[in-house]
């Protein structure tokens, strides 16, 4: 409604927008005094994904894209407030996960999904449930070599956030227990189940429902504040930036990480590097 505003005040032609109306847009966004950043992020994207679904104007690789990205962030620094986040590593997941009970359905299906995100370097719209997200189903995933004997799990799917076209990618988490464990942690959750369909949603909740973006990120700040964290500290996205860093904690090359994380360019890894005093220290002692 507001590009539909804004197009009407300065009369611009609102669809099909072209790659200049967008960019002219967000920096008007860029100087109003909305404070709501979610809003404007998930605005300006739905735009640019509906029109890169219709296959009209945008071109994701070599049209506005970087130029949106900027002013996206820039607005988003100008509005930020309060502290930095921090990145979700096991040490933290392990103790949201212990305000969680295992033996709660609808716990262990958050259990999982968190063990979920953070071990596949997954964006919260990769596995959550809504317009963007991917509705990831229960035979999306292969558990190698069986549930009774579980090493590894992959997940496949056909959208992210650079690629909107259908192309098929897929995560892979490896077992590792006991320390938290997203193989373990979906298989347990799956074995509540008193039948498994391919074409059951992977994530699902006692009334029928199927966690969304929204549901996942109060959930984290609710556990955040049931484990006396700071719930300003944390976000869903952190999660994937917790597993990059224990990755890169635990010496995995960052050409291995890319691939994983699936970026493009290396240089995307760079706002991830967040390493504690702990973790910086045990790189070292490894690598001399």
């Amino acid at each position: 409604m507001r590009f539909t505003r804004f197009c009407a005040l300065y009369n611009k032609r609102a669809f099909p927008a072209t790659e200049g109306i967008l960019c002219d847009y967000a920096a008007y966004r860029f100087y109003t005094s909305d404070i709501c950043g979610r809003s404007f992020s998930v605005e300006l994207y739905g735009i640019r994904n509906a029109h890169v679904e219709l296959r009209s104007c945008i071109d994701i690789k070599h049209g506005s894209m970087p130029t949106l990205g900027r002013i996206r962030r820039a607005w988003l620094l100008k509005r930020q407030g309060g502290p930095p986040k921090k990145p979700i590593t096991s040490k933290i997941l392990k103790r949201l996960l212990g305000c969680l009970d295992k033996r709660d359905y609808d716990s262990q299906t958050i259990r999982a999904t968190l063990c979920f995100a953070k071990f596949g370097l997954l964006r919260v719209s990769e596995y959550t449930y809504g317009p963007n997200g991917n509705a990831p189903k229960v035979g999306s995933i292969a558990i190698v070599p069986d549930m009774k004997d579980a090493k590894y799990l992959v997940y496949r799917f056909n959208k992210s956030k650079t690629n909107q076209f259908g192309k098929r990618e897929r995560i892979v988490c490896v077992c590792t227990c006991p320390e938290p464990c997203a193989v373990h942690e979906v298989i347990d959750m799956l074995s509540f189940r008193k039948s498994i369909n391919a074409k059951d949603p992977l994530f699902w909740m006692k009334d029928g429902s199927s966690p969304s973006d929204d549901q996942v990120r109060h959930a984290i700040k609710n556990l955040c504040q049931a484990c006396r964290l700071n719930p300003k500290e944390f976000a869903s996205h952190q999660l994937r930036a917790g597993g990059v860093t224990d990755m890169l904690a635990a010496g995995v090359p960052e050409s291995m990480i890319q691939e994983l994380a699936r970026w493009r360019r290396l240089d995307s890894m760079i706002p991830y590097k967040k390493l504690d005093d702990d973790s910086t220290a045990n790189v070292l002692i490894r690598s001399l």
